[in-house]
């Protein structure tokens, strides 16, 4: 929760009739575990249902490119052949740092309600995971910067 709130993934705003698609989300529960299977860290994160999301209405485009793996091997054969270096790079919440493209609503998070939930939903600002966009918002963010 405190990503996102750092992030300005959301602002509550009032519902009215004319919020045609409201998406639902769920938190995803995971362990993190070293090298010998012992838990290192519980993780946590919210996601959008996405699966609830009309197309035309919630997203438009929903393409991003994906390298395949032999072409990432070859890749990586030529830059072992050449001795050339190679980096990886891992974002911490990536799709949180990527703005939204068209208006979408979600329920207020379930534990996490802040203002009546019947009232008031969330209005997304950056792209969440399980969004059908949120890939290709990333990839667009990467290419701009």
């Amino acid at each position: 929760m405190n990503s996102l709130r750092e992030k300005n993934t959301w602002e509550l705003v009032k519902r009215t009739p004319q919020m045609s698609n409201i998406v639902g989300c769920k938190w995803v529960f995971s362990l993190k575990k070293n090298h010998l299977g012992e838990i290192v860290r519980f993780k946590a994160r919210l996601v959008a249902q996405g699966f609830s999301q009309i197309a035309g209405v919630d997203f438009g485009e929903t393409y991003s490119p994906v390298i395949m793996k032999r072409s990432l091997r070859i890749l990586i054969a030529l830059a072992i052949e050449n001795n050339w270096e190679m980096e990886q790079v891992d974002v911490v919440n990536a799709y949180l740092n990527s703005p939204l493209d068209v208006t979408v609503y979600m329920r207020q998070s379930p534990y996490f309600e802040e203002l009546d939930k019947n009232v008031f939903v969330c209005k997304l600002m950056k792209s969440l995971y399980g969004l059908k966009q949120s890939g290709r918002n990333w990839k667009h963010l990467l290419h701009d910067c």
